[in-house]
């Protein structure tokens, strides 16, 4: 199967609307969504933006050259994912509770929690991985750009953990799982399906 069967129709339609999400191109292209995702995820050309959409690569080089912020995200990305297995547990667990993020945060950083207190061992994992990082920062500081030194320095690893798994468990989790659960589709996305399959509780 060619990864080029959908690439002149979605260039077309992202050249005439811009930035689009996989359900949308999926509709107007009239293809299941799973068969569109898998496309997007195994193809080359198309970018997927901060808002976690689709675009011409241009689009997006541009949209990051004019965002510190974003820059700064992805100057660390490649980093995350080397604890990607750990932070896919823990963003289910952590947003199934549904508390806010600083709530969270607090109980991975405490110092002295009471005896009958019990912590999930991935909070334990994940501020490991995040100090490692931070070590790993400072080690190579030489490598870094000055002008990103003093944000990668200062930046809280463990929230942007935390703050990109509650937006993955809003944005796209229970969207798939809403259309479950009222009836909308009677498939679950391969990306959702692999994701419950991984986590599992043991």
């Amino acid at each position: 199967m060619s990864n080029d069967r959908f690439y002149d129709e979605i260039l077309k339609y992202i050249t005439e609307y811009g930035e689009t999400g996989v359900n949308v191109l999926a509709r107007e292209l009239n293809v299941p969504l799973s068969t569109m995702q898998r496309y997007l995820e195994k193809q080359t050309y198309f970018r997927k933006t901060v808002n976690r959409k689709w675009d011409i690569p241009d689009n997006v080089e541009k949209d990051i050259k004019s965002n510190t912020a974003t820059l700064m995200v992805e100057s660390v990305e490649t980093v995350i994912k080397l604890i990607e297995s750990q932070v896919s547990e823990l963003q289910l667990q952590l947003q199934a509770a549904l508390m806010p993020i600083n709530t969270l945060k607090r109980a991975v950083i405490a110092t002295n929690p009471s005896v009958a207190t019990k912590i999930n061992p991935l909070f334990e994992t994940v501020q490991e991985d995040a100090n490692n990082v931070y070590e790993a920062i400072k080690g190579n500081k030489s490598n870094i750009p000055e002008e990103y030194l003093d944000l990668i320095l200062n930046v809280d690893l463990v929230r942007i953990i935390l703050k990109k798994g509650a937006d993955y468990y809003k944005d796209t989790f229970i969207s798939a799982l809403s259309g479950l659960i009222l009836k909308e589709t009677d498939e679950l996305p391969d990306e959702i399906l692999e994701l419950i399959e991984h986590c599992q509780k043991t």
